[in-house]
């Protein structure tokens, strides 16, 4: 028998509250196990009243290494008491600050008190929707009037220094558009004033670049998607700035004398241009890092985050390399922003574990890059297992708090990777498992632009094209527009519960489930066609009125609905 090693801390990785009334506690395993868990809880001065609830697998059907479990009560959590009660077999354990016991434990885990501020809050109204990713530049060009000198093709190969001449207005008028495919909140790259095209090298954050438009064109931009029930979220480039602007020319300038001197990381008395003395992004001497650890940093962006929020009414912030801001930088902006608009979303970019992130004093939700790497790995790649590809979700849902599952950003690809469709050596079948999974797994899906009709691309700057408003692959598009009325359609699939079925039939199953309907998800990404099976008592403990038995096709999927 391999260990059970259970692993449970009292920190909010494995204890944290839902709101003041209703906490969720986890424990986690070396090994994967159909155990039977326990928790055995009381309050900390009411002894004789000692209650125990079963935990559930994170899988919840099949065997596991992570369990939880929601406690709900009528009054204020104080000095909750707990162990874990553990069985396998004929044998029980106890798990408790004292290790895995034979015997009842005389010490126990316990959480004092939930404050006020301890809850994460988030944006509920984003829970599940459907979002799409815009480079401005390279979407439409709505107004010549504004185009670079230089502006090449529309269909020009892109490189890291040309312009196509895509603008706000060019997004406006693609709005029926949007509206047509499902879309609930757009996504933007920098659109203030920069040198280069992406605009990740800000000059001025309270200015709109030319070659997008003017003000106005923006909130006409802005109000015209609200008037059709849809969000803006704009990037928030505050971990860097460009080499233009007047901060850091300044400090160019006046050395330590300038007031933005501590703005930087500068090793020297003067700023050096040939030997880079300057801490930078991705050693790119166009984008000094700033030092966010600096209250006049944080004040500065506090106000432009507010700006843009009051004055053009955005809907949110993404921060761009988010995990690499200052973590009180972080925090301060989140302050500032939720005590006066607490409706707005803030998400920040990580390619990584974003677990940091997500404790409910920084951000309401995250990139979910490790979903994109899981599912490329498994279908494209096939460098690991279906048990590695379960254990890899299961470890998503498990290490990020419930409030965030229905509003991480879920991508196949983005502005800075290669497109899917690329990725999968334009295996049409493959990009269909991938919007499947996209799709209906827990979360906020997001299209980066074009992917919808077909467009592939190599990594930065290929995956950067101009809009293929000429070609559309419309089996691709076709497929997609399926999938998003499936979605909106079955609200189970947009913020239901989800629980993988472990088999052993080689297909991916899972199922996501409300108080009226549960719908079933298979996917086979084998090159044989597969038979899926539940008996009768599993179908029934499942939501479905008795046996199921469904032939899923070589790379393909089967949905199925209690209706």
């Amino acid at each position: 028998m391999k260990p059970l090693a259970p692993l449970h801390k009292e920190t909010k990785e494995y204890i944290y509250p839902v709101s003041r009334r209703e906490v969720c506690i986890k424990v986690e395993f070396a090994f994967p196990g159909n155990y039977d868990i326990r928790l055995v809880y009381w309050k900390r001065f009411r002894k004789i009243t000692k209650k125990s609830k079963r935990m559930l697998a994170v899988a919840k059907f099949g065997t596991s290494k992570y369990y939880t479990v929601n406690l709900g009560f009528s009054d204020v959590i104080r000095y909750l008491n707990y162990i874990f009660e553990i069985k396998v077999g004929h044998r029980s354990y106890y798990y408790s600050p004292e290790g895995l016991t034979f015997s009842y434990p005389l010490k126990n885990f316990e959480f004092q008190n939930i404050n006020e501020s301890d809850v994460f809050i988030v944006p509920n109204s984003y829970a599940g929707q459907l979002a799409y990713h815009i480079i401005p530049e390279r979407y439409h060009n709505g107004n010549k009037d504004n185009d670079p000198i230089d502006v090449v093709a529309w269909d020009a190969t892109p490189t890291r220094t040309n312009y196509f001449g895509g603008d706000l207005q060019g997004i406006a008028m693609k709005i029926p558009y949007l509206k047509e495919l499902g879309v609930k909140t757009i996504f933007l790259t920098p659109i203030f004033k920069a040198s280069s095209n992406h605009k990740y090298d800000t000059v001025d954050y309270y200015a709109i670049d030319p070659v997008f438009g003017t003000e106005e064109e923006f909130r006409h931009l802005v109000s015209a998607l609200h008037n059709e029930g849809m969000r803006l979220i704009l990037d928030g480039v505050f971990n860097h700035i460009g080499y233009y602007s007047r901060q850091f020319q300044d400090v160019i300038s006046k050395g330590k004398k300038s007031p933005y001197w501590r703005w930087f990381f500068v090793y020297g008395d003067k700023v050096d241009t040939e030997k880079i003395n300057y801490e930078c992004v991705g050693d790119y001497m166009w984008m000094p890092k700033l030092n966010t650890a600096n209250e006049d940093v944080q004040t500065f962006f506090e106000e432009v985050g507010r700006y843009w929020i009051e004055r053009f009414q955005i809907d949110g912030w993404r921060l761009d390399v988010g995990d690499e801001l200052d973590f009180y930088f972080r925090k301060h902006f989140r302050r500032v922003i939720k005590k006066h608009h607490p409706e707005v979303l803030i998400m920040a970019e990580t390619w990584h574990n974003g677990l940091d992130l997500l404790r409910g004093d920084e951000v309401d939700s995250i990139m979910n890059y490790r979903l994109r790497d899981a599912i490329i790995d498994y279908l494209v790649k096939k460098s690991i297992s279906l048990n590695t590809f379960i254990e890899r979700i299961e470890t998503i849902c498990f290490d990020y708090p419930k409030q965030v599952h229905h509003i991480l950003y879920n991508l196949i690809d983005s502005h800075d990777t290669p497109r899917f469709l690329t990725v999968a050596g334009n295996d049409k079948s493959l990009l269909f498992l991938a919007i499947v999974m996209q799709m209906l797994l827990p979360g906020m899906p997001v299209i980066y632009y074009g992917d919808e009709i077909g467009m592939a691309g190599e990594t930065d700057p290929l995956c950067r094209a101009g809009m293929a408003w000429d070609y559309q692959d419309s089996e691709v598009y076709d497929f997609y527009k399926k999938m998003i009325e499936i979605r909106s359609s079955c609200g189970e699939l947009a913020t239901g519960d989800f629980a993988i079925i472990h088999n052993h039939q080689d297909v991916f199953a899972f199922t996501r489930s409300n108080n009226e309907h549960v719908t079933l998800v298979i996917i086979n990404p084998q090159d044989k066609a597969k038979t899926f099976a539940l008996d009768a008592l599993k179908a029934i403990e499942l939501g479905f009125t008795g046996e199921i038995r469904l032939d899923v096709a070589p790379k393909s999927y089967v949905i199925r609905r209690n209706i």
